[in-house]
């Protein structure tokens, strides 16, 4: 009973806060970042995302790298990929609840990443 009690005096304490939703930016980008090798031991690099919707962070996340990579374009690279799969899901939900169809905008702040991506684009022309 105790614990209860405290738990509703905390919820009460709470009255003021609350989470604010605005609609300032794009629908839906992707921030993607790499930090090549950090650990001697293992030589895997670290994937770091984040999600946001109109401003808002909707899904972030940090994980190792499952491959180990020789330079931090290639970490980067990896990054992407590992991230794709949940802007797939987010794309997804969001065509089916919201109808909103628009494409993910991916921010990657490596400038031969982005030349690879160009490089890409032009090839299915």
């Amino acid at each position: 009973m105790k614990y209860a009690r405290r738990i509703l005096q905390y919820i009460k304490s709470m009255e003021k806060f609350k989470l604010t939703y605005s609609s300032n930016s794009k629908s839906v980008i992707a921030y993607v970042d790499a930090l090549f090798a950090p650990e001697l031991e293992s030589c895997r690099s670290m994937t770091g995302y984040l999600v946001q919707h109109h401003g808002n962070t909707i899904v972030w996340g940090t994980k190792k790298q499952n491959l180990v990579t020789m330079s931090s374009t290639a970490a980067e690279y990896v990054a992407i990929a590992d991230v794709l799969p949940e802007l797939e899901l987010i794309r997804n939900l969001y065509k089916e609840i919201l109808w909103i169809t628009k494409p993910i905008d991916v921010m990657e702040d490596n400038i031969l990443i982005k030349l690879v991506a160009e490089m890409g684009e032009q090839r299915r022309l």
